[in-house]
């Protein structure tokens, strides 16, 4: 049996959203730990894998817009310390892409998701550890998760999308 972890040192959770329609607003979490249960598989396909973010580490390199996604109209982190998705699907499509499902747990809001993969290959390290990398991507609707903080501005454009995209480059570790 295959088991995994992430190396948060060499990872990192990105996610981006439009900002008065004509910008974007970037940040990342950073705290967050996963597994991945591979089985016998050699190359991941049909793996378990967990993961979870803390969501009070959320940083979009603004002090004060980081302590509004604190409070209760985004990740209100004081009753929702974490944010969670455990797969139910991570199958090959072709060459080194992936096609990964789950459900992503928000707010106490799960919701099927389906993301991209694209496998970035395995080796073994200097410490001969084996590793592999992946590159996940996908969007979601914040609202759906009950994400709802919206504004309009006087000329009626919305401030802040709806649709945020995401953005993980994962690095893993065998550990058995």
């Amino acid at each position: 049996m295959a088991k995994w972890i992430i190396d948060a040192q060499h990872s990192d959770v990105h996610f981006k959203t439009r900002y008065l329609v004509i910008s974007s607003v970037t940040g990342e979490f950073k705290k967050f730990e996963g597994m991945v249960d591979a089985g016998d598989s050699k190359d991941l396909a049909g793996a378990k894998i967990t993961f979870s973010a803390d969501t009070d580490s959320v940083d979009t390199n603004n002090a004060d817009r980081d302590a509004h996604l604190r409070e209760p109209d985004f990740f209100d982190v004081a009753k929702f310390p974490k944010m969670y998705f455990e797969s139910d699907g991570f199958r090959h499509l072709q060459g080194n892409e992936y096609s990964l499902t789950g459900q992503l747990t928000i707010k106490g809001v799960s919701r099927p998701i389906e993301l991209n993969v694209i496998a970035g290959g395995m080796v073994t390290d200097t410490k001969d550890r084996e590793r592999a990398a992946f590159e996940i991507t996908g969007s979601l609707n914040r609202w759906d998760y009950g994400l709802m903080w919206s504004l309009l501005t006087e000329a009626g454009a919305i401030v802040l999308g709806e649709e945020v995209k995401i953005h993980v480059t994962v690095q893993l570790i065998k550990v058995s």
